[in-house]
């Protein structure tokens, strides 16, 4: 994983408003800076396909990767996004499930964090 120069950690659900707020931080920081974001917990949701808002509205996964640039790279904790029934290819073998992870996101480890925390960069949690 390269360095960047911040790591953003979000643990509440995609309809908690604090789930929006880091959204809208991660935005304002990836003008400008690396952010690495790692979902946690239900927050994991927000990589999933499987997700159905209501009409008009758009789908959390779509609101993310509408902000991901070269910049912002979107990760979930692959054991809470397991957990969830949300799987990329590898897993989705592994358990016999199919693909069910937004194509803009990615499953990693909690080493991750441990890793951001090592490293002394700029750590955010919502």
């Amino acid at each position: 994983m390269r360095l960047s120069d911040y790591f953003v950690v979000i643990n509440h659900s995609i309809y908690d408003p604090r789930h929006h707020q880091a959204m809208e931080q991660v935005m304002k920081l990836g003008r400008n800076h690396q952010v690495d974001v790692f979902f946690y917990e239900d927050a994991v949701f927000a990589g999933s396909v499987l997700l159905q808002p209501p009409a008009g509205h758009p789908s959390p996964a779509d609101q993310w990767s509408s902000i991901k640039t070269e910049n912002i790279s979107l990760t979930l904790c692959i054991a809470a996004a397991v957990r969830r029934g949300i799987f990329d290819a590898t897993e989705a073998k592994r358990y016999g499930k199919p693909i069910t992870i937004n194509e803009n996101f990615k499953l990693g480890g909690l080493g991750l964090v441990a890793e951001a925390l090592h490293n002394k960069r700029q750590v955010l949690q919502f």
